[in-house]
């Protein structure tokens, strides 16, 4: 994982000679590039209430404290985390930067490092299983926003990259309604609390409650199966009408299956209708699926032979793969392991082994 911090006043108790703030400068520095080399933080412990994490570092030494964590980021396309779960890698956090500065002090010198901002990098692997949204959701969010087709573009754009700078600058001129609602989306991604949660967010806007309950009833209807949830994915906007989903599985670095229902398609050929499908990434399913081992057989020679012939159905008949070499693929590679062959001995067609 790698971090960029912003920090602010870090003092020393002895003084203010600047060799001595270089030093402070220097412990801190270290104490990040520690951890953007990805050295290892051992587990978070409970965080004071003034914000303060000390373990491990003896007191008076280095302190490390934060403003607001439910205001630091939590990474690209990361889920939404609990306060509990993001005051424990703020904690644990703190606590590295306090362990890696503490040795690099000199004798007498205190550290203190107050963190303003942390901004995540990188990003989650897609949600295994089946993930879901609704298109129909971001246009009624844009529903009488009058806009040119490029400023569309580019918020099609940010809500796919969850760009909130982006956003927030194209959507500026927008109704209140509008642009809330759309900066929202960039957090409503997850498990099935999403839809609760779009609930109060988006409460303002017309026509979102009815798609949020049907996606809660699709999500009800597949047992065994945990749904996810990602409001602001836009792929395939333009074609689908309505619910779209997507399928991931271990292994693939994209969705094995993409689909959803594109009512509107039928109208270039005359007949609007209601319509549902999906792709499947054959690509994808090659590179997933485990290679099959190749199953035993008898190769035999290509020929009008009665004997052979007769010979090769008899072994069929008891249940054997026999395969027939055409003149001239004998190089080829094998379909089938065949680890036996139908060769002619002493006038007579026999199976030896390979």
């Amino acid at each position: 994982m790698a971090v960029s911090i912003a920090t602010k006043a870090v003092s020393a108790t002895q003084g203010g000679a600047p060799g001595r703030r270089r030093w402070m400068r220097m412990a801190l520095g270290a104490a990040c590039l520690g951890m953007v080399a990805g050295c290892a933080v051992q587990g978070p412990g409970q965080g004071r209430p003034d914000g303060m994490r000390q373990g491990a570092v003896p007191a008076g030494i280095v302190s490390v404290t934060f403003d607001d964590p439910s205001r630091f980021d939590s990474g690209r396309n990361g889920p939404q985390e609990s306060e509990k779960a993001r005051r424990a890698w703020v904690d644990a956090l703190a606590q590295f930067l306090a362990e890696r500065a503490a040795p690099r002090l000199p004798q007498g010198q205190r550290l203190e490092v107050h963190l303003t901002d942390v901004q995540r990098a990188g990003g989650f692997e897609p949600w295994r299983g089946p993930q879901a949204a609704d298109v129909r959701i971001v246009r009624s969010l844009l529903a009488g926003v009058m806009v040119d087709m490029q400023v569309l573009r580019g918020v099609h754009a940010a809500l796919a990259a969850k760009d909130a700078s982006e956003l927030e600058r194209l959507t500026r001129d927008f109704p209140a309604a509008s642009r809330e609602g759309l900066m929202a989306l960039l957090q409503l991604y997850g498990g099935i609390e999403v839809l609760d949660r779009a609930e109060k967010l988006l409460a303002r806007t017309a026509g979102v409650q009815p798609l949020l309950d049907q996606l809660r009833w699709l999500a009800q209807r597949l047992e065994g199966v945990s749904m996810s949830f990602d409001l602001a994915d836009l792929r395939g906007y333009a074609y689908y009408s309505g619910t779209r989903f997507a399928i991931y599985v271990p292994g693939a670095s994209d969705a094995l299956v993409r689909g959803g229902r594109y009512d509107e398609v039928g109208a270039v050929f005359g007949r609007n209708r209601p319509a549902a499908g999906f792709s499947l990434d054959i690509k994808q399913l090659v590179a997933v699926v485990p290679e099959r081992p190749l199953k035993a057989a008898i190769r035999a020679p290509w020929g009008d032979d009665p004997q052979v012939a007769a010979a090769i159905a008899a072994l069929r008949r008891q249940g054997e793969t026999v395969v027939c070499v055409l003149p001239g693929h004998e190089s080829e590679v094998d379909e089938f392991h065949c680890d036996r062959e139908l060769v002619q001995v002493a006038g007579q067609w026999a199976v030896q082994a390979i």
